[in-house]
This record gives structure tokens, C-alpha cells and sequence, in this order.
């Protein structure tokens, strides 16, 4: 009653970003025939068009450059950045297969330029990051992968006739008598779609727009003032929802990471420069000293300073300027 529309296919996915896309095209080049994914902006891409690089070892790139990374020493150091408070097994599997993610993209059309690190003295730590950019002679040129990324996942999926239907939310998980998933049932552009699958992947963003969410997971209004990382609109952690409206077991979710950085809409990467640099004192809303502020200059993971910034009163900074 009510629907507009009701679909069969071998494989629904929710969300066309960066990870439904992947999911779709790899399920396609396995031999899954009908295959379609539901998108509830009016474009797909999600937050894979803010990406600026990609983090791995041992990609094709870097082995044509002559580069060799340890997936022990690369899983010892993140845990230990970490305090292990992030699930091991799933770290060891990324990093194990972050090379070979490299090398699929490759087989799609997609190609990195150049490998780096994310602080300013390239000799002193790996590069691991993986960037798009032209070489002017002297230097690489960085251009946004996001956008190029995310194109080349589109036009895969439309190579291998992937079905992505834009603004249509999912709504709900679809359940037989068992309490087995069957499908979804999605709000499209004129009324209810649903879509009978023999199986669903949930692929999308994560919950940094919904303060109900951030409430439950980090504490009442504690978070109320702090700027999140990708906190777009569409972030709203649905596939979150419908996982537990059918009793979903809940994983881990981590702390946050807290700034000084500029990775949200509208932020002032100068405002982010001034704060990461060594030359100031940062000090909490006391005037005291919290961290050594050389740490994003001598240490790879320097960014996550706002780890100690998380433990001052009031979760305030201030950069002592002169």
C-alpha cells in the first residue's frame, strides 16, 4: 500500500560514495548480475569528493618507486598511537590490504602520481599518502583526488550497468519471518521504492549530523561546540539506524579526533596553519601549557595533539601569538 515502485535484484547498496561504489563494482566483476544502489543526495561521490590522498603500503605506486613499508611495523605504530582502543583485527586487514586497493583502482583507469608523507620534512617519515598532481620540473603539483576518484567510480559502475538511484533515502531494512534481511524500502523523488534483494550492504556515512547520535555515543552536550570532521549535512549515520531498528550488534565507536586541524565546510586552513605551527604556545583556558606544540613538525601522527586537547577543561586552546 502505498509504494510507487517495487524492484528484485541480486545486490542492494545503500549509499554511493567512495565504499558503495567499490562494493558494487567489485560485486559486478565477481559475476552479480543485478545490482542497484540508492543514493539519497541528488549526485553520488558523498564524502569521497572532499578526499585529498590515500594512505597504503606497498601499492604499485610505490614499488615503482623503489619504496617498502612493513604492515608489522605500520600496524605496531598505529595501535600505539591508538592506546589499541581501535579493533585490531580490522587495522591488520586494512593495512594488509591497503596496496592491493591501489592496484585495483589502477585496473579501473584511476592512477596516483606521486607518494608523500603528511608533515613538513619528507626525509624524516614514510610516504604513505597517495596523491594526484603533474610534475612541474621541480615539484608535484597536488590536484584534489576526490572529485577525479569519484568520477572514475561512476563511470565504472555505469561500465558494468550498476543502477545508482539518486535522492532516494532508505528508510528501512527489509525482513522475512526468519528476521532475515530481504531488501529496503527507500523514500525516492515520487513516493515509496522497494527494492526485494537477496542481499543488502550498508555503505554510508558516518553520524558526525546527528547530535542525537554524537550525545549517546560521546556524552550528553559535551560536544556541542566542537567543530567534526566531514560534519556535512547528509552524515546522518542512517544505515547506523537501520541496523539497529532489526537488532544489528553494535560494534566500538572510538573517541573523536579533536583539532586544531580544518577539515570541516567552511574552516580556515589559515587559522589551521597558525595553530599546528611549532612557534607558539598553546595553552589550555588556564594558561597552562598541554602538549609538546613541536609535535606536528617532529612526529608523523602530530595531528592527533588534539588528543591531549581533548583532556583540557572545556576542550579550549588558545595559540599565544606575538
Amino acid at each position: 500500500e502505498g509504494v510507487l515502485m517495487e524492484k528484485k535484484v541480486n545486490l542492494c547498496i545503500v549509499g554511493a560514495a567512495g565504499s558503495g561504489m567499490t562494493a558494487a563494482i567489485y560485486a559486478a566483476q565477481k559475476g552479480v548480475k543485478k545490482i542497484v544502489v540508492l543514493e539519497k543526495m541528488k549526485r553520488p561521490g558523498g564524502c569521497t569528493t572532499m578526499s585529498c590522498g590515500m594512505m597504503a603500503l606497498n601499492s604499485p605506486v610505490q614499488k615503482r618507486y623503489g619504496l617498502y613499508y612493513s604492515v608489522d611495523d605500520a600496524f605496531r605504530k598505529l595501535m600505539s598511537v591508538n592506546n589499541w582502543n581501535c579493533n585490531a583485527m580490522m587495522v591488520r586487514k586494512w593495512l594488509n590490504g591497503s596496496g592491493e586497493n591501489i592496484a585495483w583502482l589502477e585496473t579501473l583507469g584511476f592512477k596516483y602520481d606521486y607518494v608523500c608523507t603528511e608533515v613538513s620534512d619528507y626525509s624524516k617519515f614514510p610516504k604513505t599518502t597517495h596523491r594526484v598532481g603533474t610534475w612541474d620540473g621541480k615539484k608535484w603539483l597536488y590536484k584534489l583526488q576526490g572529485p577525479i576518484l569519484a568520477r572514475c567510480l561512476m563511470e565504472n559502475c555505469a561500465k558494468h550497468g550498476i543502477e545508482i538511484l539518486t535522492k532516494t533515502r532508505a528508510a528501512r531494512l527489509l525482513q522475512d519471518k526468519r528476521g532475515a534481511v530481504v531488501g529496503v524500502e527507500a523514500d525516492g523523488p515520487e513516493g515509496t521504492i522497494k527494492v526485494h534483494a537477496d542481499a543488502v550492504i550498508l555503505c554510508t556515512g558516518s553520524i558526525s549530523s546527528n547530535q542525537e547520535l554524537i550525545n549517546r555515543y560521546y556524552g550528553s552536550d559535551e560536544y556541542k561546540d566542537v567543530r567534526i570532521m566531514a560534519k556535512v549535512p547528509h552524515n546522518t549515520g542512517d544505515g547506523h539506524l537501520m541496523a539497529q531498528e532489526i537488532g544489528a550488534a553494535f560494534g566500538r565507536i572510538g573517541t573523536l579526533f579533536i583539532g586544531p586541524h580544518n577539515h570541516y565546510p567552511g574552516a580556515s586552513e589559515v587559522t589551521g596553519m597558525i595553530i599546528r605551527r611549532p612557534h607558539y604556545m598553546l595553552v589550555n583556558m588556564y594558561g597552562e601549557r598541554f602538549a609538546d606544540e613541536s609535535i606536528p613538525i617532529e612526529n608523523e601522527f602530530g595531528w592527533m595533539m588534539g588528543l591531549a586537547l581533548d583532556n583540557q577543561p572545556g576542550k579550549v586552546c588558545y595559540a599565544l601569538i606575538d
